[in-house]
């Protein structure tokens, strides 16, 4: 079950546990994580991988072949002791159904 989370930003969020992976545009490597939080415009997820404001992600649903763009909007280092782990919120590029 999705729960609402309320929010100042552009479109309602909503928390939510699935498990994405996503890769950088012209970089073969994919990568997983899970999604926070989403919403029309954009997602939270956190990640192993530093991700540089402006980078363009292919984001989709584990096994599923259909990718999304979205754009790194802003990541910032979670500074968990002893682990490398990082925050990040993207918009998406394309549209969202």
């Amino acid at each position: 079950m999705i729960k609402k989370e309320k929010d100042q930003r552009m479109s309602e969020r909503f928390n939510i546990g699935a498990p994405i992976q996503f890769g950088i545009a012209l970089n073969s490597s994919l990568f997983k994580s899970e999604i926070s939080n989403c919403s029309r415009d954009g997602i939270y997820f956190e990640s192993e991988a530093a991700l540089p404001e402006g980078a363009v992600i292919l984001l989709s649903a584990v096994g599923d072949y259909r990718f999304f763009r979205a754009e790194v909007k802003w990541s910032e280092n979670l500074d968990i002791s002893g682990v490398e782990r990082y925050a990040i919120g993207a918009q998406y590029i394309d549209p969202i159904g």
